[in-house]
């Protein structure tokens, strides 16, 4: 499972091709360039360079997209999940397509890009994968030149309200997006349940783009958006489970999947006083059972040094210090990474079995 976050730390490039002053046109050397293995097209006349698409993770690909997508098409309007991502909420799921607008009914639906590598011959693109390597150093494969489709959404009646927001990092760019409130009323009903709490928990704790809280009454007056009694069902059931305590999207999915396997709810944020002097903040606590819960994702660890300096073997080695500090109170204590939380049961039957009751 990857989790789309805000936008990309690291600056992008994009390309687009322009008609020079003598008459000629950038197409042809960017043409060129992209049957050499050293460009992969994005939309009609927008390139990226194919070390940089490469490196990026998913949920940074589908930002470069929707860039691309704007610099072919200026007056786009994104919406859903690429208006979502854009205002720089978490999603469980990185899109596979990138939601646009349209006024005219008979362009609704998907649309594939052309192929990335334009008339690139086979052993050009087999050399690229070769040669080149993924945002951890592992290996390429065809997949990872499979272009980001295009979904077009029609509009509603009345139309939604537009914020004009910075695109990624070194573009120096601005895109069109549906107002905050309504991509978000507009989107959540149809987000399964765990996605939607992960969107919800960022929202209430203020994890987005927007300077100004959002509060439930501002989101109220797009309740029009909820056109159906099972969406109004849904949304119910995500903002009354969500929490601004939960810190990441592994503790929203935690959660969420709690709150599926009708299991007792614990506290969040928990902070505890240990034997050496330290305090530490644990994710969940149950006190009617004396255990601590705790999410280990991926990044809590191979960020560590980014984040603080420290490496990854002593991030683990103070996180087991921390969990023998917390035992030594008289804590029970549960880890569960992302394997757990990601699948419908498996977390429900690991909690049960160190006693947590339902709710």
């Amino acid at each position: 499972m990857d989790i789309m976050t805000t936008t990309p730390a690291d600056p992008m490039r994009l390309i687009r091709s322009r008609l020079h002053v003598d008459g000629s046109h950038t197409t042809s050397s960017l043409s060129q360039a992209v049957r050499r293995g050293e460009m992969l097209r994005l939309r009609r006349s927008v390139y990226v360079p194919a070390s940089q698409w490469f490196q990026a993770y998913p949920w940074d690909r589908h930002l470069m997209a929707a860039a691309a997508h704007a610099l072919w098409r200026p007056d786009s309007v994104f919406c859903r999940e690429t208006a979502l991502a854009l205002h720089g909420l978490p999603l469980l799921r990185t899109p596979r397509v990138v939601h646009v607008r349209t006024a005219r009914r008979q362009q609704v639906g998907r649309r594939r890009p052309a192929p990335m590598t334009g008339t690139a011959s086979d052993a050009v693109v087999r050399e690229m994968l070769s040669r080149e390597r993924g945002p951890e150093g592992q290996r390429l494969t065809a997949h990872d030149l499979n272009g980001v489709s295009t979904r077009r959404v029609l509009t509603p009646e009345p139309s939604l309200d537009v914020e004009v927001l910075g695109g990624p990092p070194g573009l120096g760019q601005v895109l069109r997006v549906e107002l905050l409130e309504a991509a978000v009323m507009d989107t959540l009903p149809r987000l399964r349940f765990d996605e939607a709490v992960v969107v919800l928990d960022a929202l209430r704790a203020g994890r987005h783009r927007r300077p100004t809280e959002l509060s439930q009454d501002s989101l109220g007056q797009w309740e029009h958006l909820l056109t159906s009694r099972m969406a109004t069902q849904r949304w119910t059931l995500a903002w009354e489970v969500s929490d601004p305590a939960a810190e990441s999207p592994g503790e929203s999915l935690s959660r969420a999947r709690m709150v599926e396997a009708g299991l007792l709810l614990p506290e969040l944020q928990k902070v505890f006083d240990l034997p050496d002097g330290s305090r530490a903040r644990v994710d969940f606590w149950w006190p009617e059972l004396g255990l601590v819960g705790e999410f280990d994702g991926k990044m809590k660890y191979t960020r560590a040094r980014e984040l603080s300096g420290v490496d990854v073997a002593q991030a683990v080695f103070e996180e087991k210090v921390r969990e023998d500090q917390l035992r030594a109170l008289g804590l029970g204590v549960v880890r569960w990474c992302w394997p757990e939380a990601s699948h419908p049961t498996s977390l429900g039957r690991l909690l049960r079995e160190v006693g947590v009751p339902e709710g």
